[in-house]
């Protein structure tokens, strides 16, 4: 199954990352005193299959870092008798092949796999079974860390010359990063939405971590090197984010091409006593490892340690031009929400073009110094000057089609007078800031008609702020304006042009 294009049809995956192997596939209790060498993946191409049918196991063994181990012994065996062996490549690949047996519909098959490092005496077992089927039927399965996971995941991958993208959700309710059943109607329909453009998909449901969360780099080392998918992109949400951004900061293999982290913990964690090690809550003090273009999107009411405020404290941390951040009209749960289709219209814009925008500088003399102001955006921008007598900074936005704009400043704390604050024409508003010892981190975003706008950005104390009915935009602009207020949260509202009154989201 390498060197031939990924069935169309749901591959069904069975993906174990070792550890101490759970009851849930039946694990073989001497997992959990073996030499800890290895985690490995193995997908199964069909979990229903017909008599007589070819099932193809493309697997991989690596370390928690993606990176392949060579010369592990597997071994497949089942209740038919039916016994293959395989030993993992320099990339840590092996495959088994056989046919399923001539037996009646409907008949269970017990299977093991078993692997084997004899140079560090590694070991690993599962089990598990599958059921022969007179007509084949393609049921998602995805087992990995620990052996959690099962049957309910997404699984859809077409071709190797698409992209893939492993979507990882959320859940963290116990004291453990972990994974609930994502997959509800909303979740599966942004899923197609991905799938549907153009891009190969895999979303498990039920992981969990008590200590490192090292499947996804596992997932990506399996799809890069099995499946032969050169471009694998990460997206994940809430603790699925978190898991997202350890994976990156720590992927020395450079297995991820892409990647979006949404509403994740970057900055420590909200529960006190979690099993899974602190530091991959803290991951924004690492951003700088990350190399690869990367998007943040965030909801501008985000609470606590979700708030958008500890996703600017990552782009503080971050190399200049590999990441944007995006505060968007929601609080947290975004799917099924109007704010979806700007999520959407995001995360396919940014996997498309594969940067996180135009990257710009502006240097400005300040008495024997020079100071540099940085803008990352998406919007085309013009006419961009500081005036140090009143300490503000001009920008001239257009947009000819499309409905979303950002904007991201970081200007010295020198150049600004007070708190930042945003305004356009008349109107003013206060957009998401982080401060740190040097610079303000400005962030906030334009949602609307296709506009030409002049933006002046300053402190507080030379831009009075005007009475709150004002913020949104002025109608005559044709712009609607996302609001995004941190320290001072207010009710978002879009600008209905039809009644000229705010209109709830």
């Amino acid at each position: 199954m390498r060197n031939a294009p990924v069935r169309s049809a749901y591959l069904i995956a069975l993906v174990i990352v070792v550890g101490i192997l759970g009851s849930r596939l039946g694990a073989i209790p001497e997992a959990s005193a073996a030499v800890n060498c290895c985690h490995h993946a193995f997908v199964l191409s069909d979990i229903q299959p017909h008599p007589g049918e070819l099932v193809v196991v493309t697997g991989i063994v690596t370390d928690q870092y993606g990176t392949g181990q060579l010369g592990v012994q597997v071994t497949y065996s089942d209740t038919t008798l039916t016994s293959k062996n395989a030993t993992s490549d320099s990339r840590g690949v092996f495959q088994i092949a056989f046919t399923t047996p001539q037996t009646p519909s409907g008949s269970v098959v017990s299977f093991t796999l078993s692997m084997h490092d004899a140079m560090t005496g590694w070991r690993a077992t599962a089990t598990d079974s599958y059921a022969i089927n007179q007509v084949s039927g393609d049921v998602p399965v995805l087992y990995f860390d620990q052996a959690t996971g099962g049957r309910g995941a997404y699984v859809r991958l077409e071709s190797p010359s698409l992209p893939a993208v492993i979507y990882i959700g959320g859940g963290y309710e116990l004291d453990f990063l972990h994974g609930v059943n994502q997959l509800d109607a909303a979740t599966t329909a942004f899923l197609d939405f991905l799938s549907n453009s153009g891009f190969n998909v895999l979303a498990p449901v039920r992981w969990f971590s008590p200590d490192y969360p090292s499947f996804p780099l596992v997932l990506g080392a399996l799809l890069k090197y099995g499946f032969l998918i050169t471009r694998v992109y990460l997206l994940g949400w809430s603790a699925g984010g978190v898991a997202a951004a350890w994976a990156l900061t720590n992927d020395v293999n450079r297995i991820f091409s892409l990647a979006v982290i949404m509403d994740a913990e970057l900055d420590g964690p909200s529960e006190a006593n979690t099993r899974t090690p602190t530091s991959v809550f803290t991951t924004a003090q690492s951003a700088g490892k990350v190399t690869i273009p990367h998007l943040l999107i965030w909801g501008e009411n985000d609470p606590g340690n979700f708030s958008v405020q500890k996703a600017a404290k990552w782009v503080a941390h971050a190399s200049p031009g590999t990441v944007r951040l995006d505060a968007l009209p929601y609080s947290h749960a975004w799917l099924g929400t109007n704010a979806e289709r700007l999520v959407r219209e995001d995360i396919a814009t940014f996997f498309a073009t594969g940067f996180p925008g135009t990257n710009m500088a502006l240097d400005t003399p300040l008495g024997n110094y020079t100071e540099r102001i940085r803008i990352v955006t998406n919007l085309r921008l013009s006419n961009i000057t500081y005036d140090p007598s009143v300490k503000i900074l001009n920008v001239t936005a257009s947009a000819t089609s499309g409905d979303f704009g950002s904007i991201n400043i970081i200007v010295p704390v020198t150049l600004f007078a007070g708190e930042p604050i945003v305004m356009l024409g008349s109107n003013v508003l206060r957009p998401a800031v982080y401060e740190d010892a040097g610079n303000y981190y400005v962030f906030f975003t334009l949602i609307g008609m296709p506009y030409t706008q002049v933006i002046l950005v300053g402190g507080e104390d030379t831009i009075p702020e005007v009475p709150s009915a004002l913020v949104l935009i002025a109608l005559t602009l044709g712009v609607t304006l996302c609001a995004v207020r941190v320290k001072r949260p207010r009710a978002f509202a879009f600008f209905d042009a039809a009644t000229q009154r705010p209109a709830r989201p």
